[in-house]
């Protein structure tokens, strides 16, 4: 099969990984709570200094910094308030991130041919198939997480740095440094990895001296820190939030005071590790043919692996740990594996030419299917059915902007609490009576409340007398 046609199932593939549930109503409570400030932002109820939530929480968001919120909130001023908005959003910072995976890809296919070594060929498509196929990857970008837009501002991070790094450009440094702070104003201190880019360059490839990539490295991170504080300093509203940020989140978060430590470190290592058995057996599949015979541990292998190990590795410190945490060093990872895989691939694009018209229309007809078969799930729901029905009937009912009374179990509900603000800007909040009072299917009637005539699954809407 020729490049093209293995190109068309990447993107058959990518589309069926990701469509079908981006298309479908439902989300992870994150993914809900983000596009949630996202849609404020573009209604005018907070800012980019001042994200909002809810009406019912805090008046001001500080569990993120705010950058990602910001960008996809220009999605919903563009398109307006539709539910698939922040999947669009989503779907496109995918799209995004596998340009720059192979952008990264080709960049150190150059600086090896330039070297007169060819570790790893022309398969481009090869590290984009292995890093959709991730199951943390996909469903991530289904369930539009920060780390998603993160992913972005990392990869050409890196991609400006290793240009900087073999071209001797050093305002391409400047520029790496730029979108490596925008990295860190997406979702915090785990995306300064790329700071790492020169070290990676000299332990792999040895283009300058260990005390010049050490300095490269020093000069990208005081550079970063700048841009930051530039940020911070200049722009209203960011020091008031940054202090909330810093010692209401990110310090006690890292202190184990907000939330209960993890008990082994090492879990982050143990997701690492699951993460990569489908591409593993896709990789086993494309080479049953030949085998590994053409398998190499070159340059880029080493250089894409300590990337991503220097985006990964030091989560095991934080006391708490999740696996979409894992998610910018990914591509890392896939392109590394797609360099120790890379010859035995070629050499099966070059060999298997035997019917390549009758393969490039039948990869042609994959592709369509996919998209096909993906929009006919249009408007259905891929989870939390009962939930959404019943939310958006009382936010109707309520009008937007209402806080319902509810018991302390309910305000603690946060899929619930994201859903609301969602779908309608309504709060829940237990500690004061309100207009309308909600509670769970056969509870006990609250006091001074009778039974609207709504008709709901989950939840009773009841309304003063």
């Amino acid at each position: 099969m020729t490049h093209k046609t293995f190109w068309l199932l990447t993107a058959a593939v990518f589309i069926a990984l990701l469509l079908p549930v981006l298309v479908q109503h439902g989300m992870f409570l994150d993914g809900v709570t983000h596009a949630s400030i996202a849609k404020n932002m573009a209604n005018g109820l907070g800012g980019f200094s001042k994200p909002y939530y809810t009406p019912a929480l805090d008046p001001v968001f500080f569990g993120q910094p705010p950058l990602a919120l910001w960008l996809q909130s220009q999605f919903f001023k563009i398109f307006g308030d539709h539910f698939w908005v922040e999947r669009l959003y989503s779907f496109c910072t995918a799209i995004v991130c596998a340009a720059g995976v192979v952008m990264n890809w080709r960049l150190l296919l150059k600086v090896t041919l330039l070297e007169k070594e060819s570790p790893f060929s022309s398969p481009s498509w090869l590290p984009v198939l292995l890093w959709v196929t991730t199951p943390l990857v996909f469903w991530a970008y289904q369930n539009n997480m920060l780390e998603c837009t993160m992913s972005v501002f990392v990869l050409f991070a890196t991609y400006f740095a290793t240009k900087s790094v073999f071209e001797k450009r050093n305002e391409l440094l400047l520029v790496a440094a730029f979108l490596t702070a925008a990295a860190v104003l997406c979702k915090g201190p785990v995306g300064f990895f790329p700071v790492a880019v020169p070290v990676a360059a000299w332990l792999a490839f040895r283009p300058m001296g260990l005390t010049g990539a050490i300095a490269r490295s020093v000069i990208m991170l005081l550079l970063t820190l700048a841009m930051l504080a530039l940020v911070i300093g200049f722009v209203p509203g960011m020091q008031q939030y940054f202090d909330l940020y810093l010692n209401k989140q990110l310090l006690p978060t890292l202190s184990g005071v907000q939330e209960k430590p993890v008990e082994n470190h090492l879990n982050i290592l143990l997701d690492l590790f699951s993460q990569f058995a489908l591409p593993f057996i896709l990789v086993a599949l494309m080479l049953a043919k030949r085998g590994f015979r053409g398998l190499t541990l070159s340059k880029p292998t080493l250089f894409f692996f300590v990337l991503s190990l220097a985006g990964s590795l030091p989560l095991m410190v934080s006391p708490k740990q999740s696996a979409h945490y894992l998610l910018p060093s990914m591509p890392f990872f896939a392109l590394g594996f797609a360099a120790i895989f890379s010859k035995s691939v070629a050499w099966n694009e070059a060999t298997t030419t035997k019917n390549n018209a009758f393969w490039e229309k039948a990869a042609w007809l994959v592709l369509v299917a996919s998209v096909v078969v993906s929009l006919s799930f249009w408007g259905k729901y891929h989870r939390d059915e009962q939930k959404i029905r019943d939310i958006k009937a009382i936010c109707t009912q309520v009008g937007t902007g209402a806080i319902l009374g509810v018991p302390a179990q309910l305000s603690s509900d946060w899929l619930s609490i994201a859903y609301f603000a969602r779908l309608g800007n309504v709060g829940l909040d237990s500690r004061t009576e309100h207009d309308f009072c909600l509670t769970e299917k056969g509870a006990q009637t609250p006091v001074g409340y009778e039974k609207t005539d709504l008709i709901l699954d989950k939840y009773e809407l009841w309304q003063k007398k």
